[in-house]
């Protein structure tokens, strides 16, 4: 079942330039999170390397998947890195409170429109992908802007 406004349960992955953070959410209490070092800014080296340009050129690169650069081995494996330790979170998250029912996770942040990232959390954790802007069903298109303003709010890099 989708999860929408009315819903008590969520999970939330920033998915950062610097850091990728993980909040799961129970009625108006964090019961787990977990940031890790690995976000963006890993991809862009990787990219960097391979092309032999520099990090903030590689962004673009990594966005426009320039020369076909995410199927690079060390992209794939740095996205199932960030999967399994989302996967980690959830883990922990349901062993922790056996009657949570999650329905699937909210992917924010700029890697957030990454392809090959969102295959790997899907795929890795074994949940949908559900769309933030189902959370604020009144804010119509600008729903992406409120969602990035509440991220900014929270210190996300």
């Amino acid at each position: 079942q989708a999860r929408g406004a009315g819903a008590e349960e969520f999970c939330f992955v920033d998915l950062g330039h610097q850091f990728t953070r993980i909040t799961v959410v129970w009625r108006d209490r964090v019961q787990a999170t977990r940031q890790i070092a690995l976000g963006g800014r890993n991809l862009d080296t990787i990219v960097a390397g391979e092309l032999g340009v520099d990090p903030f050129l590689s962004n673009t690169y990594k966005a426009t998947n320039f020369q076909d650069v995410l199927t690079l081995p060390a992209v794939a494996e740095v996205c199932e890195r960030i999967a399994v330790e989302i996967l980690k979170v959830i883990n922990f998250y349901q062993f922790t409170y056996r009657s949570s029912n999650l329905s699937g996770v909210y992917l924010v942040g700029g890697g957030a429109s990454m392809d090959l990232l969102r295959h790997s959390i899907e795929s890795t954790v074994g949940l949908p992908l559900l769309d933030p802007a189902d959370l604020l069903p009144e804010a119509g298109q600008s729903a992406s802007a409120g969602i990035f303003a509440a991220g900014a709010a929270m210190g996300g890099n």
